[in-house]
């Protein structure tokens, strides 16, 4: 094996992996893209959002508020910010620069992306029912469902090359998922907020991921 293969071989990315998803970007690209352009035309929310949140809302429980009140706290700012730092700096004093690099950049990223996405569309919250925490702000796209997928999908990327990638995939898509519903149950956000805040993380941080790991080829050419 070449030098410069097994340097790049020790790189903490996925570079295949990343190539492949970062080719199917047309897929959230075009999932928002076709919920943004369709929010004037459909008014407040699309049909299919009154029908989901009722659906939610027929779960409500003492026990299940008390539950998705905690869960939706593991996707809000103080955790998080906790978290991708934490994360960060482990990787960073294990002498993965890069990838500190990139969950720091996966996750703010997203933030600062969201407040501008917010301020652009402007849509109210949902109101079919009195909100379960307090949340002030626009709703579309979600900020919790951006910032947690974006800390989950960059933790998936930089372990796929390890024996733990599957576990990874599953916590990560649990997380993602217990975080996205906890803001629906809570009466704060529509679906079509969720998913959207999963389409622009995912487009995002695989744009991270890519920036990178171009970087350390080009770098390990030299």
């Amino acid at each position: 094996m070449s030098k410069r293969n097994k340097k790049l071989r020790t790189i903490p990315f996925a570079g295949g992996v990343l190539v492949t998803l970062f080719a199917a970007y047309l897929i959230p690209v075009t999932l928002f893209v076709w919920l943004a352009t369709r929010l004037n035309e459909a008014g407040d929310y699309f049909i299919f959002d009154q029908m989901i949140m009722y659906s939610v809302k027929a779960w409500h429980s003492p026990v299940a508020t008390m539950f998705f009140q905690s869960i939706t706290e593991l996707g809000g700012p103080i955790v998080l910010t906790l978290a991708t730092l934490a994360i960060a700096t482990v990787y960073w004093l294990k002498s993965h620069k890069k990838a500190a690099l990139m969950i720091f950049s996966s996750v703010f990223g997203s933030v600062a992306i969201n407040v501008v996405l917010k301020s652009i569309f402007q849509r109210d919250r949902p109101d079919f029912w009195t909100h379960l925490v307090y949340e002030a702000g626009y709703s579309f796209p979600s900020g919790h469902a951006m910032a947690s997928s974006a800390l989950a999908i960059a933790l998936i990327f930089l372990l796929w090359r390890t024996t733990v990638k599957w576990h990874a995939v599953a916590l990560g898509v649990i997380y993602m998922v217990l975080v996205g519903a906890s803001r629906m149950y809570l009466g704060v956000h529509y679906p079509t907020d969720i998913v959207a805040g999963w389409c622009v993380s995912l487009l995002w941080v695989s744009i991270v991921a890519l920036t990178l790991y171009q970087y350390m080829v080009m770098k390990s050419s030299r």
